[in-house]
């Protein structure tokens, strides 16, 4: 460094603030998180954004450009929905598409709540729901350690000097006794942590890591940490010491919420349940869920996390080494504008004589999506909806299903050439009332996205080389998973047991396991093995195929074949798709490794009939069930 040193106030002097840049533009927009938090008056917060709207209106603009929301509690402090929303994805929803825990009351005891007036010791006096919560993290620690993953209990209490002394209780016990195993954590009303400066840093930093195998804390003891900004994953059992009264400005999806975001590593086919515990005015405030569309079971008996599933190095003669091949095609989106329109088939005959004016309508709640009853309502010709919308929704729905993302303009003027000249049969006026009335029917609409997306789909459907990648699918390799459903106990399979989602699959394990020309055999169980296949599906959309069962025949001469086997209870719109793909694999696999793999998809009721005991006994009467067009 060179020259002398700069005065104190002479850098200051010449820089401005972030706020002071940014009031400089002329075009703003403001994104913001949390945003339940955002609009109380009295927040730095909320003025700032009041400061940057009026900066602008100064300058002769018309303010701010957007103010956009984002918040999974999109209501204000008195529990009301805020009127500005314009898409909403409820909690049952995401409870629903398995994104979060499924919430569960554990309920073992009756008895009532204390009085909070008269507790001395809070610890002493909630004691009993504290041994239930311990008891169940402990048969949790167990279940979740053999997956590599650490649960946490979560604590909420009245008051700081209750939090306290739960916890000081808890420390005294074995398996929580050891430094740092229990944390308790202070928050201010506005969500700020209460602890002193000394400690701040460490708290923060020990509640940030909660989730790391390496944190040795297994219990955090809170009051109004729910408002603070503590995204783990890790929280399996929730105990509610509080009964969170209307005072509290706390609502029912916040006091379960640390404890709902997925647990890593765990397959999205295991579902993960938070065990919520507490008094009975804490359940009773919980289950206030229910009024959004959360259905919140209870049980007096705990969930058992189900079986362990784990390949066994003893059993390695049964191992599989499942080659992992590229895909055979890839998606191409460019030149959709390409798509040629007439070389599409007629789909329907235009319904000139229905009455469309009489419709029964379903009446949802705005926000929660509950159904609140029905009414019937007759629809005037003027008020019909337009062509344009009837198109535009049309259209989106053909891009959601065949995910051709972007390229909304394109498809839409597909959509209006077919409908306008090919759909019907004869070129239409789209304007014309009885083709908008026969478009917002609903099989209508929903046999046109079908078709085009699948059209769409095959158009950018590229054919490319397949490849084998450098280390294939090994099962004894693979982590455990727990498994909830039915099992089959076999010994020629590389895990402990064979997991199975019914009965046709359980007893097609027992077949290959007591079926003397099988060597080993193993059932894939979904995305816990990691073998999939991807295949374009009826709507033109990419999809993963994940097969039964896969099995190795040693024929009378010796010869090994291996079998990628479907079980199938019925059929879906999917199966010829999946089939089809899966017989390309096996080709492209015996090509690359030469071994013999083979494709076989087993129906129920062809299985029932056929009643073999050897593979070849099955292979025999599969082929004579086809001949006899018998074949289920």
């Amino acid at each position: 460094m060179l020259g002398s040193k700069p005065k104190k106030d002479g850098i200051a002097s010449w820089l401005t603030t972030i706020l002071e840049r940014i009031m400089q533009h002329d075009n703003l927009l403001i994104i913001n998180d949390e945003a339940h938090h955002v609009h109380d008056e009295d927040l730095s917060w909320y003025k700032s954004i009041l400061l940057l709207h009026d900066n602008l209106k100064s300058k002769g603009k018309t303010g701010l450009s957007l103010l956009f929301d984002l918040t999974a509690t999109p209501k204000d402090q008195n529990g009301t929905f805020f009127p500005w929303i314009i898409s909403d994805y409820p909690l049952a929803q995401a409870i629903e598409d398995r994104i979060v825990k499924t919430p569960l009351i554990v309920h073992q005891t009756d008895k009532t709540s204390p009085d909070n007036r008269q507790i001395s010791n809070a610890y002493n006096a909630y004691q009993e729901w504290i041994q239930i919560a311990l008891n169940r993290y402990k048969e949790h620690e167990e279940s979740y350690g053999k997956l590599g993953q650490k649960p946490v209990l979560f604590i909420m209490c009245e008051e700081t000097k209750q939090a306290d002394q739960v916890a000081e209780g808890i420390r005294k016990m074995a398996g929580f006794n050891k430094k740092d195993q229990v944390l308790v954590i202070h928050t201010n009303k506005d969500g700020t942590l209460s602890k002193n400066e000394k400690k701040l840093e460490e708290v923060r930093e020990q509640a940030r890591l909660i989730d790391e195998p390496s944190s040795p804390v297994k219990v955090v003891v809170s009051v109004l940490m729910l408002r603070e900004g503590w995204d783990v994953k890790n929280v399996s059992i929730i105990l509610g010491l509080r009964p969170f009264t209307s005072k509290a400005n706390i609502l029912p999806e916040q006091s379960v919420g640390r404890g709902l975001r997925l647990m890593r590593s765990l397959g999205p086919d295991y579902t993960q349940i938070l065990e919520i515990i507490g008094t009975d005015k804490f359940e009773e405030f919980v289950k206030q869920l229910e009024q959004e569309g959360v259905g919140v079971g209870v049980t007096k008996i705990p969930p058992k996390p189900g079986h362990l599933i784990v390949p066994l190095k003893t059993r390695s003669e049964y191992n599989f080494e499942i080659p992992e091949l590229t895909p055979g095609f890839t998606r191409k989106m460019t030149g959709l504008d390409k798509f040629d329109v007439s070389e599409l088939q007629q789909l329907i005959e235009l319904d000139k004589s229905g009455n469309f004016r009489n419709i029964k309508v379903s009446l949802l709640h705005g926000t929660t999506e509950q159904r609140v009853g029905t009414k019937q309502v007759i629809i005037e010709d003027d008020d019909y909806v337009s062509s344009q919308e009837l198109l535009g929704s049309l259209t989106n729905k053909i891009i959601r299903e065949g995910k051709f993302s972007a390229n909304f303009n394109v498809i839409y003027k597909i959509v209006k050439l077919y409908v306008k000249n090919i759909c019907f049969g004869q070129t239409v006026n789209l304007d014309e009332l009885t083709v908008r009335r026969n478009l917002a029917k609903a099989n209508v609409s929903n046999a046109i996205a079908t078709y085009l997306s699948r059209k769409l789909g095959e158009f950018t459907k590229v054919t490319t080389k397949m490849t084998m990648k450098n280390y294939p699918v090994s099962l004894i390799e693979l982590d455990g998973f727990y498994w909830k459903r039915e099992i089959a106990e076999a010994r020629r399979t590389v895990f402990n047991y064979t997991p199975v989602y019914n009965n046709l699959e359980k007893d097609f394990a027992f077949f290959l396991e007591n079926a003397k020309d099988i060597n080993k055999f193993a059932a894939l169980s979904e995305t816990y093995t990691k073998f999939c296949i991807t295949y374009l599906n009826k709507k033109g959309s990419q999809s993963l195929y994940y097969p039964d069962f896969v099995a190795e025949q040693e024929l009378a001469d010796g010869q090994l074949i291996n079998w990628i086997i479907e079980t199938k209870g019925f059929e879906d719109e999917n199966v010829a798709y999946k089939d089809a793909e899966a017989k390309n694999w096996c080709n492209k696999a015996t090509e690359f490794t030469e071994q013999t793999w083979k494709f076989l998809k087993v129906a129920d009721l062809a299985f029932r009939r056929i009643k073999p005991k050897t593979f070849g006994e099955l292979l025999s009467g599969l082929s004579d069930l086809k001949k006899e067009k018998l074949m289920i």
